[in-house]
């Protein structure tokens, strides 16, 4: 019974218009005995796309009434697949098993599985190295199974045994993967401190300049020079301001020297301001 079955599952698997060798293009059967074939599967798509990956599939006697044992003989860089080459297949296990279930539909999981690599939560990972570059960056992880795949899923003859260069090849891009510890930051010195700015020096106080008290003839003195004379001869900026204000506007009326005397005694007469008498002497005005 397991002979015969055995025979027709082959011819299913390289039917011309149904079988795998029609939808996966490269995949075969490779007979080792009547209970043992080597099967190549080949992804068309993703980062194991052309990979040419080898199983051993083993029949019991008891089969179909007893599932058969698959196990992968190829390097590959994923997280469903033990180093051993072996994965969890739905329709291998013990209480999914139906004798109707034959190699082609196993063929057909298995691709599945190569093609969506996953880590799913609350199960352990059957390669946790490999699960934790997916969980870390798909991008790189998929750089790497596809360099894996280049440099281990391509012979045609049989298949490139998990040896032990195999492994360390696939340590090595574990390795790899994994983020540099960062050391922690020296903590930064503090900025230099600005000098600072040195007092402006106070300034020094600007001198008055010197008032020249020397006597004037009225012609030649006029209304500011006037009120200077007069602060400086120690009156109050109003007085000083009066006194040159009044005088002057009137002595610009005289048109001669004696004119502009009368003009000065009546303006010291009727000025509303009484020291303005003594403004004009005390400035050198001489009556």
């Amino acid at each position: 019974a397991a002979l015969k079955k055995i025979r027709k599952d082959k011819i299913e698997f390289e039917h011309p218009d149904t079988g795998l060798v029609k939808s996966h293009p490269g995949s075969m059967i490779k007979i080792v005995n009547d209970l043992h074939w080597q099967v190549v599967l080949v992804p068309q798509e993703g980062c194991f796309g052309g990979g040419r990956f080898w199983f051993d599939f083993k029949f019991p006697e008891t089969y179909p009434f007893k599932p058969f044992r698959v196990q992968l003989l190829t390097p590959i860089f994923h997280p469903n697949f033990t180093r051993d080459g072996f994965a969890l297949i739905p329709s291998l296990k013990d209480n999914a098993w139906s004798p109707r279930t034959g190699p082609v539909a196993v063929c057909k999981e298995i691709l599945e599985i190569i093609a969506s690599p996953k880590v799913v939560d609350g199960e352990e990972p059957l390669n946790p190295a490999v699960s934790s570059v997916l969980l870390a960056d798909p991008v790189i992880f998929a750089e790497k199974a596809a360099k894996m795949t280049q440099q281990w899923a391509r012979s045609t003859e049989g298949p490139e045994e998990m040896s032990a260069q195999a492994s360390v090849a696939m340590d090595l891009l574990c390795v790899e993967s994994k983020p540099a510890v960062q050391e922690a930051p020296a903590p930064k010195s503090p900025p230099p401190r600005e000098p600072s700015p040195e007092p402006e020096p106070s300034p020094v106080p600007v001198q008055a300049a010197a008032v020249d008290l020397a006597p004037l003839p009225p012609a030649q003195l006029k209304p500011d020079e006037l009120r200077t004379r007069l602060v400086g001869r120690g009156f109050t900026p109003d007085v000083a301001e009066a006194a040159s204000t009044s005088g002057t506007s009137l002595l610009e009326e005289a048109q001669d020297h004696a004119t502009k005397i009368e003009h000065l005694k009546m303006m010291m007469e009727t000025t509303p301001v009484p020291q303005i008498a003594k403004v004009l002497a005390a400035s050198g005005w001489s009556l």
